[in-house]
């Protein structure tokens, strides 16, 4: 009962195309389905399990609010704090 539409990704086709190879990585696409922006969330994560206590940047927020207004996102790409993306599971086997 959420009100946007989840698209299901098992097999990673949209993932690997956009350019996604960790997790999380965020993905923000154009009207034409041109990725504008790659990468992490905000600027929390500094390693693996090591986070400062707030952001210094929101990333993923000031891309949003860019191509929302027509613009391209200030920086189109970050770095990806996580885990290395794992391939797909083989069909019939998703949970």
């Amino acid at each position: 009962k959420l009100p946007f539409s989840v698209l299901l990704d098992p097999d990673q086709r949209l993932t690997r195309a956009a350019g996604a190879t960790r997790v999380p990585t965020a993905v923000v696409l154009g009207p034409d389905g041109t990725v504008r922006y790659l990468g992490r969330v905000d600027d929390r994560h500094v390693g693996v399990g090591r986070a400062k206590a707030e952001p210094a940047r929101r990333d993923l927020a000031e891309a949003l609010a860019a191509v929302l207004a027509g613009k391209a996102p200030a920086v189109a790409r970050t770095p990806v704090v996580g885990c290395e993306l794992p391939p797909p599971a083989p069909a019939g086997k998703q949970d």
